[in-house]
């Protein structure tokens, strides 16, 4: 039993270090995904309404905005704080589709004034900051 024991702690001693010093080559890892830092932000694009309620771009139809949308302009918005609030990339890229495929037609007269907002969510310590970061002002019906 005891043979057994030191040679299982020979053999996780060897594993545990070729893994740190090979990093990442199979079959041994030191799992980047899990053991770099995580990140301390988020954000996501969404539309505010006057009553200040947000709702995911989608759900809204008849866009019309007061700005040309463009993908890099919406990853590179500045937030109040002075940093730019960069949401993930595909889900921009979703909702400007969303918005382009969606145009006002002039047939609805029941659309409001909206804002297109990067919400933006910060860990500072141990508090979490929300920030409203301002990308257009648009009309748009809610479906």
């Amino acid at each position: 039993m005891r043979e057994r024991l030191g040679l299982a702690i020979v053999v996780f001693a060897c594993y545990g270090g070729a893994a740190l010093g090979v990093t990442n080559a199979y079959p041994f890892s030191t799992f980047p995904m899990y053991s770099e830092d995580s990140p301390t932000f988020g954000a996501r694009l969404v539309v505010k309404d006057r009553g200040g309620e947000r709702r995911e771009v989608d759900r809204y139809e008849d866009w019309t905005c007061a700005a040309d949308l463009s993908f890099d302009d919406l990853e590179q918005t500045v937030c109040p704080d002075g940093r730019i609030g960069q949401p993930t990339g595909y889900l921009v890229k979703e909702a400007l589709d969303h918005i382009r495929e969606h145009p006002d037609d002039d047939s609805r007269d029941a659309e409001e004034s909206v804002d297109l907002v990067i919400r933006t969510w910060r860990l500072d310590g141990e508090q979490i900051v929300e920030l409203d970061c301002p990308v257009a002002r648009c009309r748009a019906r809610l479906q």
